[in-house]
């Protein structure tokens, strides 16, 4: 492969550069291994068909009590209703569609769809601008004039997808200024960087202000998504495999800044959209992986090669999808947590959009004649994927061999604990590491004070056998320290077992206090909470917590561990000392001290299909 891939590398650079057309090189990292999160599975298989033949080319979908809303091939929007009719809604044309073969550029190409808080549909025409619509009647109200609208002096062009924040605010990509979106591969193999991502202020007053450049100089930017609380928002950049984060909410300390949410991804990115768990379904419209390398990756140091590249695609004499369809899931942090996949390219090979609904997926694909639906409880759950790499140790570090502790309760913990650890990431790690070290400080601490208390409580003991050893012999029961007619009492060194009784004597409280010389053990207890640590709490341990219960070391709260710290001082002698004092009471008791752990044209047509689920 690599050998025709080099013989045909330099035909192509022989050949003249077509007209228009001026590549760049483009960089790309080496593409993924199909290993962790994305190792090769057939779930994207699993997806049926639904509205089949009903729908041409759904890019994107609103899913609202079980009503699907979508934008078609031929510039429909329609509406899908829970007993499978299909109705037109509006196509947004500004010429006259009827004719034979028209194209996209007169039909109009619906693409990204949404709905905003009013229940409207907001919906990005690739080639008319932004519309707002109401899904009943079909009356519209156009928000953006694509085909007039001139922004830095540059045309909109090409509009894809769009996100609406909850004041109304767009936010909406135009993937190109230099081309059209039936020009497609040519935004992609040339590697131009003119997309941006803009923004449609409705508080504006000035038609000519409503509508600013949020971010420029990107390579087919495409899908967009705000974050729960709105304080960033994610760009895909199809061309460049990557998710940018632009911190957008001006109550973040990171406001105005961008950084990268998600890079190397296995594929194209096309739409992303937020879960109701808070992770992020990205659509990829082109696999790529380290066996199924882009045309980028390939060619993306060789820009002449994509020129011509370009001229054979227009010819018809090259370009089909690879015969593999994927998707993925992202947390939080931009890491992949699962993927569905369609290895052999039979249902799938290229995915627009997945939107997540009462536990189903609903999956868009402008390539595809249905609408592909997923239940969620028929797909394992995202599994912790450990690292790639684990390294024990370094330079300068001490490497503890485990099968050196003799004690074999602790061996056996210290490995449970280390085969748990290596699922987690460095900073997992680090989290856990400096959770337990403020822990074992406090623990040490607490058995330092009850050391303490341990010594206080023998001197007090001391000083009452003084007390006893004074008093000599007594008779009866009344004597200090006297027992049964005299005698001389037992002594004890220890915190010995307190239990005191109080009665009364001619109305006079009396307390009896009965010290038993035993084993005196003061119990520090410290509960960890993995919740605390950046940790799943249904990671940590199972039934007994990390590690398990080793000889009563270790909870029994899926993922809580409890560190205890004993202390424990034997009695000298056995000896009983009963004291019976009017006024006064000796208590000894030991603390026990634990640390608890601290969510156009309106259509009426219908057409029928089977019920959505």
């Amino acid at each position: 492969m690599a050998a025709n891939a080099a013989a045909m590398a330099s035909i192509l650079t022989n050949m003249k550069m077509p007209p228009g057309v001026s590549p760049a090189v483009v960089n790309l990292p080496t593409p993924p291994a199909l290993r962790g999160a994305l190792r090769p599975n057939d779930w994207l298989t699993r997806a049926q068909a639904y509205a089949l033949n009903l729908v041409n080319g759904p890019e994107s979908l609103v899913v609202v009590n079980r009503y699907i809303y979508t934008g078609l091939k031929d510039g429909w929007v329609v509406e899908i209703k829970p007993n499978g009719r299909v109705r037109k809604i509006l196509r947004m044309s500004i010429r006259s569609c009827g004719r034979p073969r028209a194209t996209e550029d007169a039909c109009g190409r619906p693409l990204g769809i949404r709905a905003d808080r009013q229940g409207y549909l907001v919906v990005a025409d690739a080639y008319n601008g932004i519309f707002r619509i109401n899904p009943t009647t079909g009356n519209f109200r156009q928000l953006v004039d694509a085909r007039n609208l001139m922004v830095k002096g540059r045309p909109l062009q090409y509009i894809n997808d769009l996100a609406v924040a909850r004041d109304g605010t767009v936010f909406f990509t135009s993937s190109s200024t230099k081309w059209l979106p039936s020009q497609l591969l040519n935004i992609l193999f040339e590697g131009e960087t003119t997309g941006r991502v803009l923004v449609y202020n409705p508080r504006e007053i000035l038609a000519a202000r409503r509508v600013q450049e949020l971010v420029s100089n990107l390579h087919y930017p495409n899908g967009l998504q705000l974050s729960p609380d709105e304080s960033f928002l994610l760009i895909g950049e199809g061309g460049r495999s990557r998710i940018h984060r632009a911190w957008i909410g001006r109550r973040s300390p990171k406001f105005g800044k961008i950084d990268t949410f998600a890079e190397n991804l296995p594929g194209f990115v096309d739409n992303i959209r937020l879960s109701p768990r808070g992770t992020y379904w990205v659509g990829l419209s082109r696999a790529r992986h380290e066996n199924l390398p882009s045309v980028l990756d390939t060619y993306g140091n060789n820009p002449k090669v994509r020129a011509h590249l370009i001229s054979l695609v227009k010819n018809n004499m090259i370009f089909d999808d690879p015969k593999f369809g994927i998707v993925v899931e992202l947390d939080g942090e931009g890491k992949i947590v699962r993927s569905l996949q369609d290895p052999g390219g039979n249902k799938y090979t290229s995915v627009s959009e997945v939107a997540e609904e009462n536990g189903f997926l609903f999956i868009a694909s402008k390539k595809k004649n249905f609408i592909g639906i997923i239940n969620l409880k028929t797909l394992p759950k995202p599994e912790p994927e450990p690292p790639e790499d684990v390294t024990i140790g370094g330079p300068g570090s001490h490497v503890v061999d485990l099968t050196q502790i003799t004690d074999p309760n602790l061996r056996a913990l210290l490995t449970r604990v280390k085969d748990r650890l290596t699922k987690f990431s460095d900073q997992q790690v680090r989290s856990v590491v400096l959770v337990l070290v403020k822990r074992l400080f406090e623990a040490k601490m607490q058995a330092r004070r009850a050391l303490l208390e341990v010594t206080r409580l023998r001197s007090d003991l001391e000083r009452l056998q003084e007390m006893i050893g004074q008093s000599g012999s007594g008779s009866g029961s009344g004597g200090m320290g006297g027992a049964e007619g005299g005698g001389q009492a037992a002594t004890s060194t220890t915190a010995a077992a307190a239990t005191t009784t109080t009665t009364t004597t001619n109305s006079s409280p009396v307390t009896t206090t009965t010290l038993t010389p035993s084993t005196t053990t003061t119990m520090v207890t410290t509960t960890l909470d993995p919740s605390q640590m950046g940790v799943p709490p249904d990671t940590l341990g199972g039934s007994g917590g990390m590690g398990g219960s080793v000889d009563g070391v270790g909870g029994t709260g899926g993922g809580r561990e409890t560190a205890t710290t004993a202390t424990t001082t034997t009695a000298a002698a056995a000896a009983t000392a009963t004291t019976t004092t009017t006024a006064a009471s000796a208590t000894a008791t030991t603390a026990t001290t634990t640390t608890q752990p601290t969510t156009a044209s309106a259509g009426t047509t219908e057409s029928t299909t089977a019920a959505v689920p």
